[in-house]
C-alpha cells in the first residue's frame, strides 16, 4: 500500500490523525473462516517518516466480536504528537523528550461495545532530556505507562485514565532527582502522586532561579518527601509535601536581609497538620544558635493565606551578639525587575512565593540564651519571647542578668530606612551603675562619666528613641520618661557638684561624696531632659535639682542645697525623720546654666516656664 491520508478522524470537530501524511508498507493479512478472524500483520510500516512494526487481529463472528491491535515503534515525541489529532497535539507539544523513545502500544477492545477499547502504552525513556511547562528534566530515564484503565472496576475513560512513571532518575536544574514511582490521575482533573528521593550538594541550588533569595557556598541535603499536587492547564498548581528534609554544614547567605550562615544543620518533617523544624543549628558570625519549632496548617497556609502563618520557633543561644543580628529586621531592597522575552508561565514561581511567605508570615520566638553581648552590655540567662511581623520585632516578658542586677523588659524594634525606632518598657533591678553606664556609653552624657559614680542603680523606664545602622542608640532621640535610684553610692570627682562645693563650701571635701540617696523623675524629650526631681542626699551635704539638663546647648538647672551638716542624716531611723531636717537652716539657691558649652554657676532660682 502507498497512499496519502487526507483525513482520518472519529471525531471530525477534533480533527484529524496523520493528516496530510504518506502511508506505505506491506501488510500480511490472513481470514480463518473456521475461527472467523482476520490476522494483519505490517513491519516497517511507514507514516510520514517513521516506522511501525503492527500485529491486530479482528474477531467478526456473532458470538465473538473481541479485536486487539499491537504497536511498536522508536520514534520521536514531537513526531508521534504530531500524528495524533489537534485536540490531543496541542497539549502533548508543551512537553518534549530530545531522543527517540520506544514505545509499545496495545489496544484491546470489543467490537459490538459502546465506548473506548482498553489502551495500554509503555514507553522506555533512556538518557534523555525532558522538556515540562515548569522547566527541564536532563539526564532523564524513566518507565512510563498509559493506562485508561486505572481502576478495573471503573471502566475506559479519561476520568480512570492515569500516567504511571517507575524507577524516574533525572536532573532537575541540576539537582539530582530519584522517583521511585508517580502517578498522574484522572485525566479530566489530573492529580500527581508520588514520592521522591534527593541527594546532593545544596550549591546546585543557585542555578534554580533568576530572583536571588539565597546563595549557598557548601553544604549537602538529603530529602524524602512524598508529593501531590494538582495539574491546571498542564502546569504544576500548589504542590502539597509529607516526608524529611535533612541539610547538613551548610553555608549560604540570605541576600535579601545580607545575612551570611555558616556550618547551618536543618531537620524538616513536613507532615499533613504541620511543619515541624525538628533541628536547626546555625552559626552566624561568633553566634551559635539551636532551633526547633513548629508551623501549624503549613500546606494550606503557605500558598492560600501567609498572612496567617505563624511559625513558632523555640531558640537557644550559647552566646549570641545582638547588633549582629538587627539586620534580619531592614526591609529587603526593592529590585527592578528585569523583562524578559520568556512565556509567562500560569503557575506560582517557587522563589517568589518562598519569598513572599517570609515576609508576610508571623513568627513567635521563645529565646534563652546562656550570654548575650549588646556593644559593651554582657547579659546572662536571658529569656523572652519574640515576635516577628513585617521587620517588626516586639519582645514580651523579658528578663536578663547584668551588671550584678537584673533587668525586666518589653519592647518593639522597628526598621526605618537605615535606623532603627525602639520603644521599651524596662525596670532595672540593683544593677552596678557604673558598669551599667558604661555599656550605654553613658548615654552620651559629657558632664560625668561612669567613674564618677558607684552604687546600685534600680529604676523604671518607658522610651522610645533610634538606633543606628550599628545598633548604637541614639541618645538625643530618645524620648518618654525616667525614674530611678541609686543605692550605697557614692559621687567621685563629680564636676558640677565640686564647682558648687567650692562656690558654697569651700572647706569641705566634695571630691569624694557618699550618699544614702540618690533618686529622680525625669522625662526625656530628645536633646534636653526635664529633670522634674533629682534628690541627694550625701556625707557632705544634701541638694535638690530640677530644671532641664541638655546634650547639647540650653542647660538650665535649679539647685537647692541647705548648709547645714548632713552627716549624721543617715543614722536618723525613718525617711520621714530625714526630710524632716533636710531643709532647716540656711538654705542656698543656685543656678547651674549653660555659657556657650561650659556650666556656669551662679545664685538664685530658676524661672519657671
Amino acid at each position: 500500500m502507498k497512499t496519502k491520508i487526507n483525513s482520518l478522524a472519529f471525531n471530525t470537530v477534533h480533527g484529524s490523525f496523520a493528516k496530510e501524511k504518506i502511508l506505505q508498507g506491506n501488510f500480511d493479512i490472513s481470514y480463518s473462516e473456521a475461527s472467523q478472524k482476520i490476522d494483519i500483520k505490517t513491519q516497517k510500516l511507514k507514516i510520514g517518516s517513521d516506522a511501525f512494526d503492527i500485529k491486530a487481529f479482528f474477531n467478526i463472528g456473532k458470538q465473538n466480536s473481541l479485536f486487539g491491535i499491537n504497536i511498536e515503534t522508536n520514534i520521536l515525541w514531537r513526531n508521534a504528537s504530531n500524528l495524533l489529532s489537534a485536540n490531543i497535539s496541542s497539549k502533548l507539544n508543551q512537553f518534549d523528550l530530545k531522543k527517540p523513545i520506544e514505545v509499545n502500544c496495545d489496544i484491546k477492545g470489543d467490537l459490538n461495545v459502546e465506548g473506548d477499547p482498553k489502551i495500554m502504552v509503555q514507553a522506555d525513556i533512556r538518557n534523555n532530556e525532558l522538556t515540562i511547562p515548569d522547566g527541564l528534566f536532563t539526564n532523564c530515564s524513566f518507565k512510563g505507562i498509559f493506562t485508561n484503565n486505572f481502576k478495573p472496576e471503573k471502566g475506559f475513560n479519561d476520568p480512570n485514565s492515569a500516567i504511571i512513571l517507575t524507577h524516574f532518575k533525572a536532573e532537575y536544574e541540576t539537582i539530582p532527582l530519584t522517583i521511585s514511582q508517580a502517578v498522574i490521575n484522572n485525566l479530566e482533573k489530573p492529580i500527581a502522586t508520588g514520592i521522591v528521593n534527593a541527594d546532593f550538594d545544596i550549591s546546585k541550588l543557585n542555578g534554580m532561579s533568576n530572583e536571588k533569595i539565597l546563595h549557598f557556598e557548601s553544604g549537602h541535603a538529603k530529602a524524602n518527601l512524598r508529593f501531590q499536587f494538582d495539574i491546571v492547564d498542564l502546569y504544576i498548581n500548589k504542590p502539597r509535601i509529607t516526608g524529611e528534609v535533612d541539610i547538613d554544614n551548610a553555608t549560604f547567605d540570605y541576600l535579601p536581609k545580607s545575612i551570611h550562615a555558616e556550618k547551618t544543620a536543618v531537620q524538616l518533617s513536613f507532615t499533613e497538620q504541620a511543619l515541624y523544624i525538628k533541628k536547626i543549628a546555625y552559626k552566624h558570625k561568633n553566634n551559635i544558635i539551636r532551633i526547633d519549632g513548629k508551623i501549624d496548617n503549613f500546606l494550606n497556609l503557605y500558598y492560600d493565606a501567609p498572612e496567617k502563618m505563624v511559625v513558632n520557633w523555640n531558640i537557644y543561644c550559647p552566646s549570641i551578639d545582638v547588633k549582629q543580628f538587627l539586620g534580619v529586621l531592614k526591609n529587603s531592597p526593592t529590585q527592578k525587575t528585569v523583562q524578559k522575552k520568556t512565556v509567562k508561565k500560569k503557575n506560582v514561581n517557587f522563589t517568589n512565593q518562598l519569598k513572599s511567605v517570609i515576609e508576610k508570615c508571623t513568627a513567635v520566638i521563645n529565646l534563652k540564651a546562656d550570654k548575650i553581648t549588646y556593644g559593651s552590655l554582657t547579659a546572662t540567662n536571658t529569656k523572652a519571647t519574640l515576635q516577628m511581623l513585617n521587620s517588626k520585632l516586639l519582645l514580651k516578658n523579658g528578663t536578663l542578668q547584668t551588671s550584678g542586677g537584673s533587668i525586666a523588659f518589653n519592647g518593639a524594634i522597628l526598621p526605618s530606612g537605615n535606623q532603627y525606632i525602639f520603644s521599651s518598657n524596662a525596670q532595672v533591678n540593683r544593677v552596678d551603675i557604673a558598669s551599667f553606664l558604661r555599656s550605654f556609653n553613658n548615654f552620651g552624657i559629657k558632664s560625668f562619666s561612669p567613674k564618677n559614680i558607684k552604687g546600685r542603680l534600680s529604676s523604671n523606664a518607658n522610651v522610645t528613641g533610634l538606633m543606628s545602622s550599628k545598633g548604637d542608640l541614639i541618645v538625643n532621640s530618645m524620648r518618654g520618661k525616667l525614674d530611678f535610684n541609686v543605692n550605697q553610692g557614692a559621687l567621685l570627682d563629680f564636676e558640677p557638684i565640686m564647682k558648687v562645693g567650692k562656690f558654697a563650701f569651700p572647706f569641705r571635701d566634695v571630691e569624694n561624696i557618699t550618699f544614702s540617696d540618690l533618686s529622680g523623675s525625669l522625662n526625656l524629650r530628645g536633646e534636653q531632659i526635664d529633670i522634674r526631681k533629682l534628690t541627694i542626699s550625701s556625707s557632705v551635704l544634701n541638694f535638690d535639682i530640677d530644671g532641664i539638663y541638655s546634650f547639647g546647648r540650653g542647660t538650665n538647672l535649679a539647685l537647692t542645697v541647705p548648709l547645714r551638716n548632713s552627716k549624721n542624716d543617715a543614722n536618723l531611723a525613718t525617711k520621714e525623720e530625714r526630710k524632716a531636717v533636710r531643709e532647716r537652716g540656711i538654705v542656698l539657691h543656685l543656678i547651674a546654666y549653660d555659657n556657650e558649652g561650659k556650666i556656669k554657676i551662679k545664685w538664685g532660682k530658676r524661672d519657671k516656664e
